[in-house]
């Protein structure tokens, strides 16, 4: 069996034989960043279901701002910023907050130098990544934080 992703989504599912080929819709996946904000994170418990890699480079295709890494062996997701000041730092973790705690999904928040801010986001414990965190990461994304003129997207439009 081999999977392919369509462009419109779906997992279309190539069943091959050394005769025959045959081929079907199996499920749509939103992968869409605006159809990521409108989903909610699930409840997570130690049974949740790490993504895979080709999901995550899917994730990641619709998030350029957002780098995957791996620390200890733990994959995990991470946005930087720099931002006008300390207080912009503060004010953008507030938001964060109220997104994270609407969520049940919480990020690892670092704030460096005054104004250099990085986003840490996981699922601790699937240790590992799940749609959660791209969920959330989409959400996230919605925020406008006062940047710093010497700010640098990781990805120019």
């Amino acid at each position: 069996i081999l999977f392919y992703r369509a462009a419109s989504g779906h997992i279309i599912a190539f069943f091959i034989s050394f005769t025959e080929c045959e081929s079907s819709i199996l499920w749509p996946i939103p992968h869409t960043a605006m159809e990521l904000q409108k989903d909610k994170c699930e409840p997570c418990s130690g049974l949740a279901k790490a993504v895979s890699s080709s999901e995550i480079e899917g994730f990641l295709k619709e998030l350029p701002e957002w780098e995957l890494f791996a620390e200890e062996k733990v994959k995990k997701i991470r946005r930087k910023y720099r931002l006008k000041n300390f207080l912009a730092g503060i004010s953008f973790f507030n938001d964060i907050a109220r997104i994270a705690e609407d969520e049940k999904h919480h990020p690892d928040l670092h704030l460096e130098g005054y104004q250099f801010v990085t986003i840490v986001i996981y699922t601790h414990k699937v240790k590992g990544l799940t749609k959660n965190d791209f969920i959330l990461a989409s959400k996230i994304d919605t925020l406008k934080p006062l940047l710093s003129k010497y700010h640098k997207p990781r990805v120019t439009t």
